[in-house]
């Protein structure tokens, strides 16, 4: 998602989300049921670093709009899937022993 759209996009999907999660919730008070049955996070898990996955769904049930909060969380969005690309391990082609020099 995060190569899908910019920053200013990704802040109005995430004001969406927080309008669509405040009406499932006004008519269902459960906070419990609604996190076990609904599926509107599951993008956005694979797409958020795990320790930042529990923040963003706090602030999408509280309704949190606070600008510093929202661009923190599309801030970390964009780190982490530049770490994703960046960390993806490349194809061994060298032939070479671990005792050579990796500039010869």
């Amino acid at each position: 998602m995060p190569n899908k759209y910019s920053k200013k996009q990704l802040y109005a999907k995430i004001l969406k989300l927080q309008s669509e999660a405040a009406l499932q919730l006004k008519n269902n008070l459960d906070v419990d049921k609604f996190i076990d049955e609904t599926d509107i996070f599951d993008e956005w898990e694979n797409i958020l670093p795990e320790k930042e996955f529990p923040i963003f769904v706090i602030t999408i049930l509280n309704n949190i709009k606070s600008k510093t909060v929202i661009s923190s969380i599309i801030e970390s969005i964009s780190n982490y899937d530049d770490k994703k690309i960046l960390n993806k391990p490349e194809p061994d082609t060298s032939e070479k022993g671990s005792d050579d020099h990796p500039f010869c």
